[in-house]
């Protein structure tokens, strides 16, 4: 039963994660069951609809496997630190400042009716940064002396349709930058070193960070 739910998180099934885990906890309740009416002598499977409950839990426990309520608790928790997670980014603070700007290469016009172009995609980066730190580190994303989410901006003149977020995480000393669009890497640095940085010369940090990030730093993809 543990299975069902233990696969790790990812990009590609954040949005989906407890939907996919419910899904396979009750396909393979209904498995059980049906193995379990498959049993010589099985008596449950004349009980009909009304005994479904207790038809289901002596499957489980006939095959030795987990409680289905506790699962399914587990579940509910999970999409409670989604619906928390959804919350918070909704009401996180607006920059007028770009982070991490992008080269100043004009962007190219396009010509004609624009039929076949294809949007860009986006990513739940920032989603899947605040369940890992709520769940590995123990952080809560809702307490803003926790963490400090920041939306930056974006300028007409950009390829980059989608903001850069700054994300703050004193308890483990750390500010990540991270797009939600596609393509677009996830920058992970220590948290002392940064505010050296913007001490200096705030402006010239980020005027500079496009161009020269990996010079100062290593930048890490998260999920």
């Amino acid at each position: 039963m543990s299975e069902a739910i233990d696969k790790p998180l990812t990009l590609e099934n954040t949005d989906t994660y407890v939907d996919d885990a419910l899904g396979a906890v009750i396909n393979l309740v209904e498995d059980v069951v049906a193995e379990y009416d498959a049993q010589p002598g099985a008596e449950w499977q004349q009980l009909g609809e009304a005994n479904g409950k207790e038809h289901e839990d002596a499957a489980l426990e006939y095959f030795g496997l987990e409680d289905v309520e506790g699962i399914l608790r587990y579940l509910e928790g999970k999409a409670s630190q989604f619906a928390v997670i959804g919350q918070v980014i909704a009401q996180a603070n607006k920059s007028s400042d770009v982070f991490v700007p992008s080269d100043s290469a004009p962007v190219p016009q396009a010509t004609g009716s624009g039929t076949g172009m294809e949007k860009k995609g986006k990513q739940p980066k920032l989603e899947n940064l605040l369940f890992v730190l709520m769940n590995d580190f123990c952080i809560d994303p809702d307490d803003p002396e926790a963490v400090s989410i920041v939306r930056g901006s974006v300028n007409t003149n950009m390829m980059r349709e989608e903001p850069y977020y700054q994300v703050t995480v004193p308890g483990i000393d750390k500010v990540i930058l991270v797009c939600q669009e596609y393509g677009n890497a996830t920058f992970v640095f220590n948290g002392e070193w940064v505010r050296e940085q913007v001490n200096s010369n705030q402006e010239e940090f980020y005027s500079q960070f496009g161009k020269c990030a990996k010079r100062w730093i290593q930048p890490t993809e998260i999920g």
